[in-house]
């Protein structure tokens, strides 16, 4: 668990102080409409209109780890309130081993990845919250496993220096289920006592 897998044609890179996010952290289970898994299937990938290549790991039907596949797919322009980032690692999280069994189905073929961090190459039209050169995080935006990918702008958090690309894409949905589980299932006041198990599930 927090393990990352850095992109291989990416090895970092330096940039943005922090700015804290303007949304609430979302829910482990929250899924962005505009970013679901079809949205990364073939039908849409090879729309007209896309600008560039990139390399990705897709899945094209259910099973174990020989079913991701390192494949070249179309990067398109951030559109309004998107922003494309330049990434250079991804989150690894058993929620991915759960959408890649076919425990969790999701829409195929579809590249795999829920969060990832790397540096913000270009931006759409009215987007506020970062620029190009930030070093930016997020979660809950599948399509992560991607050297390139287009994120909704509302969901980068700017990294700060003393926080690796790697420390950020590692603890994204790890600190969203927290935040969650104490602020949002239950708000936690003084006095409660939590109960923190060693080794318990996908974030123990």
């Amino acid at each position: 668990l927090g393990v990352v897998a850095p992109c291989p044609a990416h090895r970092g890179a330096r940039g943005a102080r922090y700015a804290r996010g303007r949304r609430p952290p979302l829910s482990p289970r929250h899924v962005p409409s505009r970013l679901d898994f079809a949205t990364n299937s073939a039908t849409d990938i090879d729309k007209p209109g896309r600008e560039s290549m990139t390399k990705a790991i897709r899945v094209h039907e259910t099973g174990g780890p020989d079913v991701l596949k390192w494949e070249d797919v179309d990067v398109p322009a951030p559109g309004t309130g998107e922003a494309l980032v330049r990434q250079t690692a991804a989150g690894l999280n058993f929620i991915d081993t759960y959408q890649r069994s076919g425990l969790y189905p999701i829409a195929l073929p579809a590249i795999m990845g829920n969060e990832g961090a790397g540096v913000v190459e270009a931006v759409g039209d009215g987007v506020t919250e970062v620029k190009p050169g930030d070093r930016v995080a997020y979660h809950s935006a599948p399509g992560a496993y991607a050297e390139q990918r287009i994120v909704p702008s509302w969901l980068l958090a700017k990294l700060p220096d003393g926080i690796s690309d790697q420390q950020g894409a590692s603890m994204m949905l790890k600190g969203g289920t927290a935040q969650y589980l104490l602020r949002q299932i239950h708000n936690v006041q003084a006095g409660e006592t939590i109960v923190i198990h060693a080794a318990a599930g996908g974030v123990g």
